[in-house]
């Protein structure tokens, strides 16, 4: 773990009995067909590629065994594959090993009872055994849950590549095999070039938050203010090769000055300060809460 001005990174490695997993699971990095999908103003995006094959062999070599051996889980296991019509081997055999998650914001849309919140998001995979997806999206169970899918908001779709559980505002990119202003530069390297990679930026976050409470909850405002002190989350690293991976994560502040461990230990210092306030019910509370969320607008 380094504190630095404006950054706080930690760095783990871990070793691994390779006669557990047979082969490497690293990949080098998310599919581009997957990456090409990410828009670039994305809240959170994560990618996460593996080489299917060894997983697949230690799973059904030693996960599986054990796990069915438990009481009352091969019954438990039977049911769920009768009602989808495929084996749990059938299933693992669906993924080719890229896997993505978007969140880019939240929309009101009016529903039965008036406007919902409605999250913009995409969820997606490669697939590698097109004819076991299909048993499974061809079942009258999943069939009945796609229009409840609708109400909400969000669909699937499927392309030569992968199948994705998205909303509305993603189905363009999707059919188009590319969103219209792609992730770039370092954020879209962190993705593609690592078996799994993401980042989360903050100030979308408070934006999004804002937007759906009201100015004069001073709890809720004060909490913002400290989030938007915060920049973004950072987080990559290598899957299992040769017995050993590797993980990174980095926190970036807005104030790029201070060391970070002190922008914590002063963030801890405000929380707990506002905390007590709240909870001895003063009446000034409000006014420095309003305080802290100016100070750290300053920062925007």
């Amino acid at each position: 773990m380094n504190f630095e001005a404006g950054r706080m990174d930690m760095a783990a490695v871990e070793y691994n009995e390779t006669e557990l997993i047979e082969g490497d699971l690293s990949r080098g990095g998310l599919d581009k067909a997957l990456v090409d999908l990410i828009p670039n103003n994305s809240i959170m995006a994560m990618g996460f590629a593996m080489n299917m094959k060894p997983m697949r062999e230690m799973m059904n070599k030693h996960v599986l065994p054990e796990l069915l051996a438990q009481e009352g889980v091969e019954e438990m296991v039977a049911q769920a594959e009768a009602m989808i019509g495929l084996t749990l081997e059938g299933l693992m055999e669906i993924p080719k090993g890229d896997f993505l998650a978007v969140w880019d914001g939240l929309k009101m849309e009016e529903g039965d009872f008036g406007p919902q919140p409605s999250p913009q998001l995409m969820l997606g995979m490669t697939v590698e055994n097109r004819k076991n997806l299909n048993k499974i999206m061809n079942n009258p169970q999943v069939q009945g849950l796609l229009p409840m899918l609708a109400t909400v908001g969000m669909q699937i779709a499927q392309t030569e590549e992968g199948i994705f559980l998205c909303s509305r505002n993603h189905a363009n990119a999707i059919n188009n095999g590319k969103n219209e202003n792609p992730i770039k530069g370092d954020h879209r390297d962190l993705i593609s070039k690592n078996d799994f990679g993401g980042f989360f930026r903050f100030a979308p976050l408070v934006k999004v938050i804002r937007g759906m409470v009201p100015p004069d909850a001073a709890e809720v405002q004060t909490a913002l203010g400290e989030l938007n002190r915060l920049d973004e989350i950072t987080m990559s690293g290598s899957m299992l090769k040769d017995g050993k991976q590797s993980s990174s994560v980095s926190l970036t502040f807005k104030d790029k000055k201070t060391n970070a461990l002190r922008q914590l230990i002063q963030t801890g210092e405000r929380i707990y300060k506002l905390a007590q306030m709240a909870e001895a019910g003063r009446p000034d509370f409000e006014l420095e809460a309003e305080e802290e969320l100016n100070a750290a607008l300053e920062l925007e």
